[in-house]
């Protein structure tokens, strides 16, 4: 009988292992179901009065930092996308003399209001390889260009931080200074 009973308990063990594998999910640095790569990932969301950009950064020691650099890199972006609009301003209304030190001026602007004026919209991280480089974390974040962009009320589930969009009305003003 103790045989009989040592034969059951290992097959009954094998059996809780089998179920209890079938049923684990990866999940990612910060604990999170593993999930396919969300389509902003691949291509900007366009959604009138709002600027997008995607930043990314690849694996660090520490997850937090990964994520932090990715957001960092986003808001780059998205100042790399305000700049090439201030260019425009700046070839058309200044004279090219002076056109080298307001664009330095106007490039640390545009960077400045892409720090204060964008939220994290969505994060996803790329654990095997999907997109990119495996154990990538990505972010989208996103700028509203008027003040007439919808309030907190159409927030995005994905969002991790609070809003904060002003117009961008005062760059053209601060493109015709010397």
């Amino acid at each position: 009988m103790p045989l009989c009973t040592s034969v059951l308990f290992c097959n009954s063990l094998v059996l809780l292992m089998v179920l209890c594998g079938c049923t684990a999910h990866r999940t990612d640095p910060w604990g999170g179901r593993i999930t396919p790569a969300p389509a902003w990932v691949r291509a900007l969301p366009e959604r009138p009065g709002y600027l997008f950009a995607v930043g990314s950064c690849p694996k660090t020691y520490h997850p937090e930092d990964a994520r932090k650099n990715a957001i960092d890199d986003a808001r780059v972006q998205l100042a790399k996308s305000i700049r090439v609009d201030i260019r425009s301003i700046a070839v058309s209304e200044v004279s090219s003399g002076s056109l080298g030190s307001t664009y330095y001026e106007l490039s640390k602007e545009s960077l400045d209001l892409a720090v204060q004026h964008s939220q994290v919209e969505a994060f996803w991280y790329d654990l095997e390889g999907e997109v990119g480089s495996k154990d990538t974390a990505y972010v989208l974040v996103r700028m509203g260009l008027s003040p007439a962009s919808p309030g907190a009320s159409d927030r995005s589930p994905g969002a991790t931080e609070p809003r904060s969009e002003a117009p961008l009305d005062h760059l053209s003003d601060a493109s015709s200074e010397p």
